[in-house]
């Protein structure tokens, strides 16, 4: 079962998401704006499987693992202007978790 806390869903978190889902939260402690959930997605779209993205939006959205999968396929698809999240990733540790003994699996 899920909750909701500080503008992120709550559940088990599977192992190798931990990290990237706290970058996340670094990133948007008050939650992902609508106006920045499809860049954020096209911006760690190279960072993940389709899937694996897919579920670790999930965790920070109130969608369903199906429509988060078919956001991250828009995501991919569009020309979408990521610099200004890719900024707030970078604030938020993104070269340091680049850098993790243990990176998400692709």
């Amino acid at each position: 079962m899920s909750n909701e806390r500080d503008g992120f869903m709550s559940d088990e978190i599977p192992e190798h998401l931990r990290s990237s889902l706290e970058l996340v939260k670094r990133a948007y402690p008050e939650g992902v704006p609508e106006a920045d959930y499809l860049p954020l997605l096209a911006a760690l779209y190279e960072y993940f499987s389709d899937r694996n993205l897919a579920e670790l939006t999930t965790f920070w959205s109130d969608r369903d693992y199906h429509v988060c999968l078919n956001d991250v396929y828009k995501a991919a698809a569009g020309k979408l202007d990521t610099a200004r999240v890719h900024e707030r990733l970078l604030a938020a540790g993104l070269k340091e978790w680049e850098k993790e003994e243990d990176p998400p699996p692709v």
